[in-house]
């Protein structure tokens, strides 16, 4: 996390990002940013990670789950 003690702003940095806030909740954090570097870095991190993730390829779940030989009780 920041060393922002702007909890306020720093929390609504993901918002930000997704595009979420009213326009004045944007303008407000916008100008928080302008001269904060530690969100300014917590922003950049938080933009690699969703950056990232997209690339990630998805999951087959139901396939691995097919995969799992099921299970047997061991005899007595």
């Amino acid at each position: 996390m920041t060393d922002c003690p702007n909890g306020d702003v720093r929390d609504l940095l993901p918002d930000l990002l997704h595009d979420r806030l009213t326009p004045e909740r944007r303008r407000e954090v916008e100008a928080h940013l302008s001269g904060c570097d530690d969100c300014q870095a917590e922003l950049a991190l938080l933009g690699a990670m969703r950056s990232t993730l997209r690339r990630t390829p998805a999951v087959d779940v139901a396939a691995i789950a097919a995969a799992i030989p099921p299970y047997r009780a061991p005899s007595r």
